[in-house]
């Protein structure tokens, strides 16, 4: 929460949507003695007047909103990402290219406001707990993902990651949670709570470009 002392959170919105831009500005100030919207149209030399960035997640699966991303992340920018329904990849795919926390689309402006203090480093961040075995969430998203029955391959699409990092990212992740294969690493999921993406769908309300059959789990081998 703010002190008396702090100044608003400099806040820059970021969608390909205008409706979506206003309605987002407008959930931001809100609260003015907390947050303003500032803009970041102009390119780099603003980005020292920003704080946080709330990024609109529904155009990541573009090349331009990803370039965009990127963009934000490599300025050491911490990016608040606004995940759409059905579109759940694109939140992993986010939090995998470095979001700092993700919010539903129905948020309210207090817990819009929480979060982007959080993730700016004022007051307490929203995803702060601790995932289970010490996983990175970009470990946690590729896990999911093999609890869901993805190859590398389609892993690597559903996160826009090459398949080296994937490789990468499988390695690290069955060294943490102590498994040696693919089917031990899904069993070791399950017992953890992490439920498989049943029916995944593609397309204009999915996401990706790799099919998912229901409730088909697959035991490809990291190689």
């Amino acid at each position: 929460m703010q002190t008396e002392e702090q100044a608003p959170l400099r806040v820059a919105v970021h969608s390909r949507y205008a409706l979506v831009r206003v309605g987002l500005s407008a959930l931001v100030g809100a609260h003015p003695r907390r947050a303003v919207v500032v803009d970041l149209s102009e390119g780099d030399r603003q980005a020292g007047h920003v704080d946080v960035v709330l990024f609109d997640l529904a155009g990541l699966d573009t090349a331009e909103d990803r370039a965009d991303l990127e963009h934000l992340l490599g300025l050491d920018l911490p990016v608040v990402g606004l995940a759409r329904e059905r579109r759940r990849c694109l939140s992993d795919a986010a939090r995998a290219l470095g979001v700092r926390a993700v919010v539903e689309e129905e948020v309210s402006s207090e817990h819009l406001l929480t979060a982007l203090e959080g993730a700016a480093g004022r007051g307490t961040p929203t995803e702060g707990r601790p995932h289970p075995a010490g996983l990175t969430d970009r470990e946690l998203s590729v896990l999911h993902l093999v609890v869901s029955g993805l190859n590398n391959e389609q892993i690597a699409q559903e996160l826009f990651l090459s398949i080296n990092t994937v490789k990468t990212y499988v390695r690290t992740t069955y060294k943490r949670i102590g498994v040696t294969s693919r089917s031990q690493a899904v069993v070791w999921g399950l017992q953890h709570g992490l439920v498989p993406r049943r029916g995944q769908r593609h397309g204009p309300e999915g996401c990706g470009r790799a099919g998912v059959a229901t409730g088909e789990l697959s035991a490809t081998s990291i190689g």
